[in-house]
């Protein structure tokens, strides 16, 4: 049995790039043969816009000719009651939604030996997977579990803590009760560990970038399960959805704007190889540089235009002052940027150590206002 999984679509009236991203994940579940679809929470960004977009994403969903498992997210499912999926509300004849507390349960395919039993854990504000799924238990290596919250996990170490505590899932949750765990919420790239040779979980990540944090290629997850055996193969599906990747650099005051732009121009090419009409680029430039800023800028603008064509949309901020109004504002910190070079030079620092130890200089100073 193949499943595609793909959440966190966040689908709202004021961004139909989402909408199309759900269009482009359906058809590559069909292109994949894909038994059934599942959308492990945030389909909507909040239930107004489930309302405004019902029987669009209805008529959407309806395109897939195998049934689609969903569960709420935090966005689906409001505190105070409000949620995206109100009772008789319609999203498709084959689409199934699992949203009863503590969990719900289906069972896919019908011949003798070859069923899967679907677990979806709707997210509950204050809960833990832990806590909803007390007491379930199964076949392993026939269950499938659809959950909406953030693993505790080692590769989670640096994550903000409020991130951490959101519905948290933790492996001993996961270990031993199931096949295949699909998940929702984190929207970074696609995270498919395996734990064992037929058990597995795995985010997809966002279709479409959500936040201008959010970075690389998007993806879907291709699960094959064999009943009884267990997980056979897991992968990340890219997706031709739109996406960003991001240049950013900082010139520090002594450099040349010639050695900005050829350290930008050798970044550029990195991010622009091979062209990608899915690609958006997001340059920052910043600092403080001993040369003309509209100059520079311009000079910048030519360098975008050489790598413009490769990409679907290329930005630029621009955030340069010149060393002259730094030095105005803090007369001071020129001895003491120029003790600092004295400094690197004794002890044989590179000039990408130096460029560096001057830009948090430079930098701090202008945070504190001195």
């Amino acid at each position: 049995m193949r499943f595609l999984q793909a959440s966190d679509f966040h689908l709202h009236p004021e961004h139909p790039e989402r909408l199309a991203a759900l269009e482009a994940v359906v058809r590559r579940a069909s292109e994949e043969s894909a038994d059934a679809l599942l959308i492990p929470g945030d389909l909507f960004d909040d239930p107004a816009a489930a309302m405004m977009l019902r029987s669009r994403v209805r008529e959407i969903l309806e395109r897939f000719p195998g049934p689609v498992l969903l569960i709420p997210g935090n966005h689906d499912r409001r505190p105070g009651g409000a949620t995206a999926f109100p009772t008789g509300a319609d999203y498709g004849c084959r689409t199934v939604l699992l949203d009863e507390d503590p969990y719900a349960e289906h069972v896919l395919g019908d011949a003798p030996g070859g069923e899967v039993r679907v677990v979806g854990v709707p997210f509950r504000h204050g809960g833990t997977l832990g806590r909803d799924l007390a007491g379930f238990s199964g076949d392993p290596l026939r269950t499938v579990l659809l959950a909406h919250g953030t693993l505790q996990d080692d590769w989670l170490a640096g994550i903000e803590d409020e991130e951490r505590a959101y519905y948290p899932i933790r492996r001993a949750d996961l270990e031993g009760r199931f096949a295949y765990a699909a998940l929702g919420h984190l929207h970074a790239g696609a995270t498919i560990p395996r734990r064992t040779p037929d058990r597995a979980w795995g985010y997809a990540g966002s279709p479409i970038a959500i936040t201008r944090g959010e970075s690389g290629p998007r993806h879907a997850v291709r699960v094959d399960l064999d009943p009884g055996r267990g997980v056979r193969d897991v992968e990340a599906i890219r997706l031709a959805t739109p996406y960003w990747e991001a240049v950013r650099d900082d010139v520090s005051p002594w450099e040349t704007a010639e050695d900005l732009l050829a350290r930008l121009r050798a970044a550029l090419e990195t991010r622009s190889e091979p062209a990608d009409p899915c690609r958006g680029l997001r340059v920052h430039v910043g600092g403080f540089v001993d040369a003309d800023e509209a100059g520079l800028k311009a000079a910048i603008e030519r360098a975008l235009d050489q790598i413009r064509p490769r990409h679907r949309v290329v930005e630029l901020g621009f955030e340069v002052a010149t060393v002259s109004d730094l030095l105005e504002r803090n007369p001071w910190l020129d001895d003491l940027l120029r003790r600092l070079r004295r400094l690197a030079d004794r002890h044989g620092a590179d000039a990408e150590v130096l460029r560096r130890a001057t830009g948090f200089l430079t930098a701090a100073v202008e945070e504190s206002g001195a």
